[in-house]
């Protein structure tokens, strides 16, 4: 199939009659018209189908420029890293090659971007700098000041508000000098800027025109400012206040995902509630970071004072076990710091650096073995200890070996998962009788439960019953019915079990999707949430995918 059918195929499945109006045949458009319509669509899809086929055409009339750009566009177009880094680098590649100096200081930036994105700081910081020196020397000043301004944000990130203050200043006085629109990300920044290094007051300014302007443009965008703002108001010991305001913007920082400011409110709640003696609020605040960076890995400096508060917290209770796991979480927190920001200068000042953390870890743990015990308590912990261990070793043996016969079962199946059969039994006259539905009905579900299976359609989100009913034009008692007698199974298990043997398959044949973490794996077979796929994954294999993962690379 060429490019051009796949794209209409595409075009069509997204309903965008619009498109199809518009394309005559991609063989007969201009790389600017292919340009063109690449930037008119949001869909990832058609932008992936555009781009894959212009890097065809750009190849056939080796045209340099159209293929660097066209790998740009493919990397806009995909969100796995690791492929969009690879067309990075081939745009980078054939642009150094060719001498096509502002497409490779354009990938350069996108390549700081990306690292960015996966909070990869030293190597993002690494890109603009690239990037920047090329725009510079090419005298392109919206891209230096675009670059500048992310360089701002990443010394804001690591600390260094003094010199992002500069680069802010900076980017706010040549977008006033070049008459460009009001730009709430800068404003935001230059605010959170000014809060950082505490002066109050002209962050408060800045957040109360750019709140003002966000809501004559009906921009949700004010929550940032109404955040900023709080934590104003919490260094001005206005508690109350501050809390109102930070409670505020919380649901937009859900709904965003942005999970740095999220964690940064709620340390900041904590604060509040703990300078009004509400200590069991803040404590409730400062879990809520914990659980933030078990479930995304997101830290920032709040996340590892928050550590700090709650080790002190349990250290004042005399609670030894809770004081060791967060002195266990800190040291994690602490390693996650090294790997995000590399050998950038840190401005952190830490309460507790690492030799202090293992010292304190180790007092802990003697502790807790000695505590309130002589010699005979102390054997007898001992020996508890060894047999505990022992247990536990013969205990770790046996799932090993366990897995280890469960991974060989999976991977004698084909290579390929045989799809389950749509009917298990036989469509006898009784059936209908049984199941007190008409035999056209479950003839008409079990049909487009084979259709909803060989299209793929079980890896969506958010499938209930009831959506799948509504969708088969039958009702969820009907549906649930045939599943329960045709499948053997309740349609929770069927669908699931559906998902993970296409993970299976998934994670045997494709080694970019085993690189993937649990997280993305559940997100990309449409589970809701790690710990649903992780229970569904073991139920239906008996092992853990890390395990299953981890085998497969040692072949």
């Amino acid at each position: 199939m060429t490019l051009f059918f796949l794209l209409i195929c595409l075009i069509s499945k997204a309903n965008s009659i619009d498109y199809q109006k518009n394309i005559d045949t991609l063989e007969k458009k201009s790389f600017k018209e292919l340009k063109q319509l690449f930037y008119e669509t949001d869909d990832d899809s058609l932008q992936f189908a555009i781009a894959s086929y212009t890097l065809i055409k750009a190849k056939e009339k080796e045209n340099y420029v159209a293929i660097a750009n066209s790998y740009q566009r493919l990397y806009r177009s995909v969100s796995d890293f690791n492929l969009g880094e690879k067309y990075l680098d081939s745009s980078i590649s054939i642009s150094k090659e060719k001498k096509l100096k502002k497409i490779l200081a354009e990938s350069y930036f996108y390549k700081g971007y990306l690292n960015q994105e996966k909070n990869k700081y030293n190597l993002a910081l690494k890109y603009y700098i690239l990037a920047n020196d090329h725009f510079e020397n090419l005298g392109n000043k919206d891209w230096s000041d675009a670059t500048r301004f992310n360089i701002g944000i990443l010394k804001l990130r690591v600390g260094k508000s003094e010199e992002a203050l500069q680069i802010f200043k900076e980017c706010l006085t040549y977008n006033k000098k070049n008459n460009k629109p009001i730009d709430l990300d800068l404003l935001s920044a230059l605010s959170s800027t000014y809060s950082n290094i505490n002066q109050l007051d002209s962050s408060s300014e800045i957040n109360r025109k750019a709140y003002n302007y966000a809501k004559s443009i009906e921009s949700p965008y004010y929550y940032y400012f109404i955040q900023i703002e709080g934590v104003n108001k919490f260094k001005k010991k206005e508690y109350n206040a501050a809390k109102d305001s930070l409670i505020k913007s919380i649901q937009f920082f859900k709904n965003q995902k942005d999970h740095l400011n999220l964690s940064n409110t709620y340390f900041f709640l904590s604060s509040a509630h703990q300078s009004l003696n509400q200590e069991d609020k803040a404590i409730h605040y400062l879990k809520k970071i914990d659980s933030i960076f078990d479930s995304e890995g997101i830290i920032n400096f709040s996340s590892r004072y928050a550590y700090v508060e709650l080790i002190e917290y349990f250290k004042k209770k005399g609670d030894l076990k809770n004081r060791l796991y967060y002195i266990e979480k800190l040291l994690e927190v602490d390693n996650v710091f090294e790997n995000t920001f590399g050998n950038l200068d840190l401005n952190l000042y830490k309460n507790y650096d690492t030799p202090k953390l293992l010292k304190e870890r180790e007092n802990i743990i003697k502790e807790l073995k000695s505590s309130n015990t002589g010699f005979m308590y102390g054997s007898i912990l001992l020996f508890i200890l060894l047999l505990s261990a022992f247990t536990l070793l013969i205990y770790n043996r046996n799932k090993r070996k366990k897995y280890e016969q469960k991974f060989q079962e999976l991977l004698r199946e084909t290579q390929k998962q045989q799809k389950e059969l749509p009917i298990i039994k036989s469509q006898d006259s009784n059936s209908s009788k049984n199941l007190e539905i008409k035999q056209e009905v479950i003839t008409l579900i079990l049909d487009r439960l084979v259709a909803f299976e060989e299209k793929e359609h079980y890896l969506q989100k958010r499938i209930t019953l009831a959506s799948l009913a509504k969708e088969f034009e039958t009702n969820s008692r009907y549906l649930s019915k045939v599943v329960n007698h045709y499948k053997e199974k309740d349609f929770r298990t069927y669908l699931n079990d559906l998902r993970i043997d296409y993970t299976i398959n998934r994670i045997k044949n494709d080694p970019i999707f085993r690189k993937y973490t649990i997280y993305a794996i559940a997100d990309e077979v449409g589970f809701s949430n790690q710990e649903s796929y992780a229970k569904a994954f073991y139920k239906r294999t008996g092992i853990h995918t890390s395990f299953f993962i981890k085998r497969l690379n040692n072949l």
